[in-house]
């Protein structure tokens, strides 16, 4: 019989994912000052605010299919087989979100009082109809590249959208656009993606464009299978995101703004994680499938090494550059005091260092324990948000969400024992603690180069890569010079 079998090459595919992952980030940061140029932090708040209610939509719309898609379709599967789940889920995923997006369309006006409290929002929430629809059908094509392994053209997708991105919010912009025009261009972007990578897979040969679906029978037991995972994906969503909403529904889209715009600047550890996890979760479930557990472990500890060595050094400098950048390079009101960026960063560096904590509990738990965990953490966040930031404002989200991400990552580690793996076997400890002490180090040093240095985009170049050489120096030395012991932790 005719099977399709994953493509594995590490090296070419962590190699494409780090390229798109930091195009993706530069692309953010290139928008971020001419958005704040050229429209202002309310703005800026509605963007982050429709982005936000969005992805809540997403989450349902998805029906759960991306853990299914990942889970199901890795490994050695006929091709007539997948090509009719992946027709399916296609087909599935496009009825769920053409009815969801609709909400944006019908009820423009109460969700404009509720979350956005800006007269000229309506049309720009209607437009998060698009935004929804062609998001959600995108996902299921790059769940899919994910689960064939297919990460250079996973990687390349969204590299060209990043490119036509900037390129077309700075034209927009500097022509007297405006968010809407932005907005539009996102849409359409998507439509291109979806698109493009359709052609890629008809064109490889990966699946077959005519044939049968699934019964209704399977379709309904899909959709059942996943309802537990799109309420767990949605309490995740609402933890990493759900302090915009309330920020938005208690203060005001300007407020919105100054915390997205922090939390824009911290997602390059997201980055950093990104290419490791996007492919750790197939590959784990790869070995699971194929009952190699012991494969499983040692190349958990090998991608939450390489997080490691970059994101710890990484959170330092954030947390001591994050704030003075952003002032520099927006206005004022955007750098926020050292503690409110530490929970800020803390939150989103414990959110990715557990990755593969949550990735092990969705291959062998089920749902529904899942969706118990989450959905307490959910709502522990939300309660927490609504009682103290009006009192405590942005620190209270800040706070909040660091607090909830912990709490979540202890609960799925009590998970870990009925799986017959060790938590310890997941990481290495033995390495990690000096990524850690290296990159105390490096803080010091600073630290100490930000008190005696005047902060300018030059000082801020030459800083940075002082500082990422003290941290490898002082990294190398703790393996006694010899670069093998440094490199073969992440490589082997």
């Amino acid at each position: 019989m005719n099977f399709r079998i994953p493509n594995i090459k590490h090296s070419t595919n962590l190699i494409s994912r780090f390229a798109s992952e930091f195009i993706n980030r530069v692309s953010s940061f290139i928008v971020f000052p001419l958005m704040i140029k050229y429209l202002s932090a309310e703005a800026y708040g509605v963007n982050t605010q429709i982005q936000t209610l969005s992805s809540y939509l997403l989450t349902l719309a998805g029906l759960g299919l991306g853990f299914y898609v990942i889970r199901e379709y890795s490994g050695k599967i006929e091709i007539k087989v997948l090509s009719r789940r992946y027709r399916s889920s296609i087909l599935l995923v496009g009825i769920s979100s053409t009815i969801l997006g609709s909400f944006f369309l019908i009820f423009t006006n109460q969700i404009n009082q509720f979350f956005f409290k800006v007269d000229w929002a309506n049309s720009i929430i209607q437009w998060g109809a698009g935004l929804v629809i062609f998001s959600a059908l995108e996902q299921v094509i790059r769940d899919f590249l994910r689960a064939r392994l297919r990460m250079v053209a996973y990687s390349i997708s969204q590299i060209v959208q990043a490119i036509i991105y900037i390129f077309g919010v700075y034209a927009i912009l500097t022509s007297g656009g405006n968010l809407l025009q932005l907005i539009q261009l996102t849409v359409f972007l998507r439509v291109l993606s979806c698109l493009g990578m359709e052609i890629y897979l008809l064109i490889i040969g990966e699946i077959e464009f005519w044939g049968e679906f699934n019964t209704l029978q399977e379709q309904l037991n899909i959709a059942r299978w996943g309802l537990p995972i799109v309420a767990s994906t949605l309490s995740v969503t609402f933890i990493s995101t759900g302090d915009r909403a309330i920020l938005g529904a208690l203060t005001n889209s300007t407020s919105v703004g100054v915390y997205g715009a922090s939390y824009q600047l911290a997602n390059i550890i997201l980055a950093v994680g990104a290419p490791f996890w996007s492919m750790l979760y197939p590959l784990m479930a790869t070995f699971k499938n194929s009952g190699d557990p012991a494969g499983l472990s040692k190349v958990s500890r090998k991608y939450s090494n390489a997080f490691c060595i970059l994101g710890i050094p990484i959170f330092f400098g954030l947390l001591l550059i994050g704030s003075p950048t952003l002032g520099y390079f927006g206005k004022n009101v955007f750098a926020l005091p050292l503690h409110i960026s530490l929970f800020i960063l803390l939150g989103i560096f414990i959110s990715q260092f557990c990755a593969p904590v949550l990735y092990l509990a969705y291959i062998y738990q089920t749902p529904k324990t899942i969706f118990l965990i989450t959905t307490i953490c959910a709502l522990v966040n939300s309660g927490l948000n609504i009682l103290l930031i009006p009192y405590l404002g942005i620190f209270a989200a800040a706070l909040n969400t660091t607090f909830t991400y912990a709490l979540m990552d202890l609960l799925l580690i009590r998970l870990v024992p009925s799986t017959g793996i060790k938590e310890k076997d997941l990481y290495d400890y033995i390495n990690i603690s000096k990524y850690l002490v290296s990159g105390t180090i490096m803080a010091i040093f600073l630290g100490i180069a930000l008190q005696v240095i005047p902060f300018n985009l030059f000082t801020l170049l030459m800083m940075v890569g002082c500082s990422a050489i003290v941290y490898f120096v002082v990294l190398l030395a703790m393996n006694k010079f010899k670069f093998t012991e440094l490199t073969n932790p992440i490589l082997k």
